[in-house]
């Protein structure tokens, strides 16, 4: 099992409980979608993007920030590796966070174990090893309890975010 650099939440119900005040709260500070997030900026290539991204995270001192990679991405266009190469050899991690993308709150187990090792075995072809792809993150946040049984079973960290502005001492 890999060391988790922060896990907010691991339940699919009830609450998490913070830890008490005198202990530090790790955190992961994240970006979802690569190798290519959101709209395009014209004249910008997506690796431009990503270096300008990097160069942010290191001016500013922020360690190890979590990619989550959908491999589909890659099979239409391959040349987006490069941006995942920068990533790396910033120091940066990089996570699964499916091949598809798709909404998985309905998943089998069957469904979720695909979906993740398809994107494992894609990154894999892609020259990024399993041993980099340490971190998963659901799409859409969406999950059931397959989801949970399938990344345990698979060995990743999950990671996700959670809003607890609603109650100082918990997370939803």
């Amino acid at each position: 099992t890999p060391e988790c650099p922060a896990v907010v939440g691991s339940q699919p119900a009830g609450r998490v409980r913070m830890p008490p005040k005198a202990e530090a709260l790790r955190v992961a500070i994240t970006v979802d979608d690569l190798p290519a997030h959101g709209p395009s900026v014209r004249g910008l290539p997506p690796l431009e993007i990503h270096r300008a991204l990097l160069a942010a995270f290191e001016s500013h001192e922020v360690p190890q920030v979590y990619g989550f990679i959908n491999a589909g991405k890659l099979e239409n266009a391959p040349e987006l590796r490069a941006a995942l190469e920068a990533w790396t050899a910033a120091g940066h991690p990089l996570g699964n966070h499916t091949y598809s993308h798709d909404h998985g709150s309905a998943f089998s187990a069957d469904e979720w174990r695909e979906e993740i090792v398809h994107n494992r075995q894609a990154l894999e072809k892609a020259q990024i090893p399993a041993a980099a792809q340490t971190g998963f993150r659901t799409p859409f946040l969406e999950y059931n309890a397959a989801t949970f049984k399938v990344i345990a079973e698979l060995g990743f960290c999950l990671l996700y975010t959670s809003d607890a502005a609603d109650e100082e001492d918990s997370i939803h």
